[in-house]
């Protein structure tokens, strides 16, 4: 399951869009998400709609930040796709995560908790 906190103060509605390509293919990985969920800082229930592909708008009430929940399909092993068992992981960010649909930059940090027994994590991510 990914959990992630987005949103700016006072904003009404934010935007959430995830990725459509990775190299050399365009790829629909939104299909591989469910129970996408959006909550206030209290835990109480926001407005979230699919309205394209990928995209998602969610109803802020002024909250921030908002916290987005969901659960991603994870049993196609490829260098495009996320693969999941007892023993192994292999995540795409790209497969992965969302981002606010907006231009702006901005950090994303990314925590991984690890089942008990595994003890070690790779990335190609450079700082």
């Amino acid at each position: 399951m990914a959990r992630q906190q987005v949103g700016y103060a006072g904003q009404r509605e934010i935007e959430l869009k995830m990725a459509v390509w990775t190299p050399y293919v365009i790829r629909e990985f939104s299909k591989n998400l469910e129970g996408i969920a959006a909550r206030d800082s209290q835990g109480h229930s926001l407005k979230i709609e699919k309205y394209r592909k990928n995209r998602w708008r969610i109803e802020t009430e002024g909250a921030n930040p908002v916290t987005v929940s969901y659960r991603v399909y994870c049993h196609e092993i490829s260098v495009q796709d996320n693969w999941v068992d007892r023993d192994f992981a292999l995540l795409n960010g790209a497969a992965t995560f969302l981002t606010l649909a907006e231009s702006a930059s901005r950090p994303h940090d990314v925590k991984l908790v690890l089942p008990e027994g595994w003890n070690t994590s790779i990335t190609g991510m450079s700082s």
